[in-house]
């Protein structure tokens, strides 16, 4: 096998990987935000439970699912694991405003189809993460 053959089929399941990490990324944000909102956690973070806590409890939810995030393309093989996990990050969110501009100028309802039209966003943002950054050491 070739040096090409190979470092394509190496960068095919690096995308692969990527992917998959995408779309596990928002039911683990779901969660996140689960044990963040609700409970003694919300209620030991912001007592007074109002709009001034959702800043901090979504930057809290975002914060852990970049973590996560790094550490299962750590896991996984990507590499390197950092810089593709905060590059998806905020690819994911560029992919998102770009969908939310063509959805509103299409004047496209979603409906009860909203929360799952955020799977393909951030495998999009992660699989570009992945096919941007050069691979090698984290």
């Amino acid at each position: 096998m070739s040096d090409a053959t190979s470092s394509g089929r190496t960068g095919r399941i690096r995308l692969l990987l990527a992917a998959a990490v995408g779309a596990g990324l928002p039911f683990l944000a779901y969660g996140i935000g689960l044990v963040a909102f609700s409970g003694p956690v919300s209620g030991a973070l912001c007592p007074t439970a109002g709009l001034e806590c959702l800043p901090f409890l979504g930057g809290l939810t975002a914060g852990a699912t970049f973590a996560l995030s790094w550490a299962l393309l750590a896991l996984t093989g990507v590499r390197p694991s950092g810089r593709v996990a905060l590059a998806g990050s905020c690819a994911t969110v560029t992919v998102a405003v770009a969908a939310v501009a063509l959805v509103t100028m299409l004047r496209v309802t979603l409906g009860p189809l909203l929360p799952l039209a955020i799977v393909p966003v951030t495998v999009a943002g992660f699989v570009i993460a992945a096919a941007v950054i050069k691979p090698g050491r984290t």
